[in-house]
């Protein structure tokens, strides 16, 4: 859903994108917590650990991108003000 909205920001409101972002980071941070926890619960199983690191790498990159592209991204959406003289 979040890569749909992103393909579509032009010509979305400049409040849905920001929304979409934050819900996006705050989905990627929670999901980081919860494999970070798995860990710290002493998961017995190697393989289910690295799993888990791996997942938090790709999603700490993800969040990392966001973090530094997001407001471009935002950037793309409406203007409110635009829209509100049209």
């Amino acid at each position: 859903r979040f890569l749909l909205l992103a393909k579509f920001a032009t010509q979305l409101p400049e409040a849905s994108v920001v929304a979409a972002v934050d819900e996006r980071r705050k989905h990627l941070a929670d999901e980081i917590a919860h494999l970070q926890q798995f860990i710290e619960d002493e998961c017995e199983n190697p393989g289910a650990v690295w799993i888990a690191r791996y997942g938090i790498a790709c999603m700490a990159a993800s969040l990392d991108y966001l973090d530094k592209e997001g407001p471009q991204l935002i950037a793309m959406a409406q203007d409110p003000v635009a829209d509100a003289a049209e």
